[in-house]
């Protein structure tokens, strides 16, 4: 995601400013959660980063390019709690 975001800054350099929030904060902090391997941390900053998607949509005038969670697993792999 990091890599598709920053080879698009480079053609569109002028959506670094929108993109800046998403590549410094909210990315960030979802590597963390995921290092964490904890699922509650995980969700939460799921959603932080998918709201960081929208609001860039939304700043670069796009916002009907949505960033939803899935509706449906798509991996078989299931947590043992």
């Amino acid at each position: 995601m990091e890599t598709a975001i920053r080879n698009g800054l480079e053609r569109r350099p002028k959506r670094a400013k929108s993109a800046e929030p998403f590549l410094a904060d909210a990315l960030p902090a979802m590597k963390e959660a995921i290092a964490e391997r904890d699922a509650v941390v995980f969700d939460e900053k799921f959603r932080a980063l998918t709201m960081s998607c929208n609001a860039c949509h939304a700043l670069e005038k796009v916002p009907f390019f949505t960033v939803n969670p899935p509706a449906t697993r798509v991996s078989p792999i299931r947590s043992s709690d």
